[in-house]
């Protein structure tokens, strides 16, 4: 339950609702809040960033090579199909 709900905020960008269940959950080193994470970083929500690091979750566990370069050919992917949208 509160996993969807922090899914949903994400999502929405409602990080008032995030913050409400984040106090009841602890960031544990689990898929999910990888998941979340992730999600936050590559549509750029810096508040849910910084409250999932508030939180608990280690960024030094979740920055693996292997995430950091999926991180940048996704992004870098995002931003080419963003540019040429504009076109």
């Amino acid at each position: 339950m509160i996993q969807q709900q922090l899914n949903l905020a994400l999502v929405w960008d409602r990080i008032d609702i995030a913050k409400k269940y984040l106090l009841q959950e602890k960031m544990k080193e689990s898929k999910f809040f990888n998941s979340l994470m992730y999600t936050a970083i590559s549509t750029n929500r810096v508040d849910f960033i910084k409250e999932f690091l508030n939180h608990g979750l280690a960024l030094s566990k979740f920055l693996t090579y292997r995430r950091l370069l999926k991180l940048y050919n996704d992004v870098k992917n995002l931003l080419f199909f963003y540019d040429f949208k504009k076109i």
